[in-house]
């Protein structure tokens, strides 16, 4: 996840193949006619790191001994981003089985923080899982081993854990950082005929999406609705698009920002 989260400029979107029932899964599901569900580690990993969705990636320079040498793998990995009010979250995994493992953040160039929480997620043992029946052995707890001191943030990582820690700006941060986001969209496409609208502005902004012929003139469909403040994803699925293939201008407009794209459409 670190790595996928540090490379983000290259890799747009990452999935999960199967979600239940398989390797690495995030459910477990049992028994049809009595279902029964358990939540996995890899479930609660996900959930942790959805708070870098929709931020902005932070680059990390880290200093880490390596638990093995072929392949290299190193004992620490982290990443990093700032979300939309302007906090900042970093992410940690702590490989060594066996170890503990003291980290020093020193935050170059950041503004003031005023609190640093956290959460984490860990079990009795490395090879720890949850079951059917029982009571969770791995879930995400809350984390206090982290003490802010100006631009330094030092804790110490637990054995087989991930962490991430959350780093809150002063009010008047907060305020600047919002003001400060220049309102911005992009039109995308997606399988089955659907519209993405992804948008990063800062108070809740009412939009207009329209289809159109491919020569721009004819209206097929329209959509309304409001953005909320940070960087948000709209997904909208037009009901009157033709079978086959076609070709449309999906067009925007939001306030004084207007935007048009080209868009190929395959119903098939």
């Amino acid at each position: 996840m670190n790595m996928f989260n540090n490379r983000c400029r290259r890799i747009k979107m990452g999935c999960v193949a199967q979600p239940v029932n398989t390797i690495q899964s995030l459910i477990l599901a049992e028994n049809p006619l009595q279902p029964r569900i358990v939540r996995t580690p890899t479930f609660y990993v996900y959930k942790m790191y959805k708070v870098h969705q929709q931020a902005t990636m932070v680059p990390v320079t880290l200093t880490t001994p390596n638990i093995a040498t072929y392949p290299a793998i190193p004992t620490i990995s982290a990443s990093a981003s700032v979300d939309g009010t302007g906090k900042l979250h970093i992410s940690m995994c702590n490989t060594n089985a066996t170890s503990t493992h003291t980290v020093a953040i020193t935050l170059n160039n950041a503004p003031v923080y005023t609190s640093c929480t956290g959460t984490v997620i860990n079990g009795p043992s490395y090879n720890s899982y949850n079951d059917f029946g029982v009571a969770e052995n791995v879930n995400i707890q809350n984390f206090t081993g982290a003490t802010l001191a100006g631009n330094t943030v030092n804790l110490t990582m637990p054995v087989h854990s991930v962490v991430t820690l959350e780093l809150t700006p002063a009010v008047g941060v907060i305020k600047q950082s919002l003001n400060a986001i220049k309102p911005s969209f992009v039109i995308g496409t997606a399988a089955g005929g659907t519209i993405v609208l992804r948008s990063t502005v800062a108070a809740r902004t009412p939009f207009t999406l329209g289809l159109y012929t491919v020569d721009g003139r004819s209206v097929v469909e329209t959509c309304k609705g409001t953005l909320e403040p940070g960087r948000k994803t709209f997904v909208w699925r037009p009901k009157n698009l033709g079978m086959g293939t076609n070709v449309y201008i999906v067009k925007m407009k939001s306030g004084e920002s207007t935007l048009s794209q080209r868009a190929l459409f395959d119903k098939r």
